[in-house]
């Protein structure tokens, strides 16, 4: 009857290009950077409007669903007042269906101590944006999975880059934003070009934007650790494409994200979902904002697009100190791409100015400067911004068609989520009839309906169905429920991937089932960057 069915359904061999996905447990040691701003918890004397506080250390994650943490913290308050400490402790994670990072120091205690953030789509790397959500601090940390094989030549690329620097001297509090390029040579060192914008928070100093090129030494241990000869330590995501450092250097802090650029004459897309986090300060407003949440680019044409924002923005008066946290909804605006990975976000500059930013070879992440806008020639404040392609596990579709015992089939994905390039993709039928020969039908599409058919809920598009491999469960033949198998499907490292909706489901053959078929419901599958 199988054999039937897929002639019936005119299907064809699936290609070996296709993959899935299902829950992404973390594990192993990863490194961590973040820089704040914060008005509460000071421990400067006096007590002080606002702050900066950095971030560096380890990170070892569980897949089980817990982690530990040691890191030192850098403070440094108005006046150039300095201080260090450490810490270490525990924490539990959950990754969620649509890559949301979630973070909880105490479950105990509902709402206390949580951080939210997004998972890359080969969770290699983390993006932290929030943490206890009615604190006023705008935050951004960064964790990356540290991963043997690495050298030198592991950065021998160039890399568009922002930089945010928090310095607090013995005369005015300034913060700056840099954007530019490194050049890595591959073999320790690397040169910068790049635009430094500066704005005082008092006014008692300048402000503005001034071109800046320099040269500086790195080195890339085995694991992926980084470190800058002149100051500042960090990590390389394992396929290279980002890389990031902090640094403290009393007064002032600073953190630097940078990604990997298309090669000489490549061409860069910013189109769909981008999973964003923000830290900024705006003089003109006094306020520390934030922002969390997706970002929705849509081209219109001629290198540009619409955006539309689905974030959570924290708004908080600075002074008087933590007065006041309001969450503030976020405007719709415009993008435009320029050569060579570069974007500007909020063209328009509707609610915030216009943002540049770096997208990275492999369109998967990118990284910008808050509040630093074109022209160079407005001092409103500065930030950083660090952005994911959207990336989601499969979508459950439809019930399925019980089979012996009344038992439905189950399909889910392994591997973690469905990007272009994940190698360790795949489907796995369970809960099926042990011993039963089964097939997997894949399509470009789910139905918005049921369509009956040899007795079972057929949830995939016959009419784009693409493929159709036969699989045998496992298990004692006959015995209900404990069939189950699997099937690796492997995405290629193709860009033009991106994108493609595969629709899977699973059908067994069970006598004990409507025409002799049970079958589980379909899995919406898009593969993401």
């Amino acid at each position: 009857m199988l054999d039937e069915l897929a002639r019936r359904l005119a299907l064809c061999l699936l290609p070996s290009c296709l993959f899935a996905q299902g829950p992404v447990p973390l594990s192993g040691t990863w490194r961590l950077g973040s820089i704040t701003t914060e008005t509460f918890s000071s421990t400067c004397v006096p007590a002080v409007p606002v702050h900066a506080v950095l971030e560096d250390g380890t990170v070892v994650f569980q897949p089980g669903g817990t982690a530990t943490a040691s890191i030192t913290t850098s403070e440094v308050c108005p006046g150039a007042i300095c201080s260090q400490g450490t810490d270490t402790g525990s924490t539990h994670y959950q990754v969620g269906p649509d890559g949301v990072l979630l973070l909880d120091d105490n479950p105990g205690a509902p709402a206390e101590d949580i951080g939210l953030g997004f998972v890359r789509s080969d969770a290699s790397v983390l993006m932290l944006g929030r943490w206890n959500q009615d604190e006023d601090e705008p935050y951004l940390g960064v964790v990356v999975a540290l991963s043997s094989g690495h050298s030198a030549a592991s950065l021998a690329d160039t890399y568009g880059f922002v930089r945010y620097v928090l310095r607090n001297d013995a005369t005015s509090q300034t913060m700056r934003s840099d954007y530019g390029t490194f050049l890595f040579n591959g073999a320790g060192g690397f040169s910068e070009t790049s635009v430094r914008h500066v704005v005082t928070w008092n006014g008692g100093g300048p402000s503005g934007a001034t071109s800046f090129t320099g040269n500086d030494m790195y080195s890339v241990a085995a694991d992926g650790t980084v470190t800058i000869a002149s100051g500042g330590q960090g990590a390389v995501s394992r396929d290279r494409e980002f890389v990031y450092w902090v640094r403290q250097s009393c007064p002032e802090v600073e953190m630097v994200l940078a990604v990997r650029l298309p090669l000489a004459g490549g061409t860069t897309y910013a189109d769909g979902d981008w999973r964003v986090v923000s830290t900024e300060v705006d003089v003109g407003t006094s306020t520390l904002d934030s922002d969390w949440g997706t970002l929705t680019l849509t081209p219109t044409g001629g290198g540009a697009g619409t955006i539309t924002p689905q974030l959570l923005r924290v708004s908080t008066v600075s002074t008087p100190s933590g007065t006041n946290t309001n969450q503030v909804s976020v405007a719709n605006d415009s993008y435009a791409l320029g050569t060579g990975g570069a974007v500007t976000l909020w063209t328009q500059g509707l609610q915030r100015q216009p943002m540049p930013a770096w997208i990275a070879r492999d369109g998967s992440m990118l990284v910008g400067a808050p509040s630093m806008p074109g022209t160079m020639n407005l001092t409103t404040g500065g930030g950083i911004m660090l952005g994911f392609s959207r990336c989601a596990l499969a979508t459950p579709v439809g019930a399925g068609t019980p089979g012996a015992a009344g038992v439905t089939p189950l399909l889910f994905t392994i591997g973690g989520f469905p990007y272009a390039g994940n190698a360790d993709f795949g489907f796995v039928v369970a809960a099926g009839l042990g011993g039963a020969p089964g097939l997997l039908l894949f399509s470009g599409a789910v139905l918005p309906a049921a369509l009956p058919v040899f007795g079972f809920d057929l949830w995939v598009n016959p009419t784009l169905l693409a493929g159709s491999p036969l699989v045998v469960l496992s298990g004692p033949a006959g015995v209900a429920g404990v069939g189950a198998a699997g099937l690796p499907l492997a995405l290629p490292s193709t860009p033009a991937l991106a994108g493609t909706v595969l629709a899977t489901q699973a059908i067994v053959l069970d006598a004990a089932a409507p025409q002799g078929l049970s079958a589980s419901g379909a899995l919406d599958v898009h593969i993401v960057r």
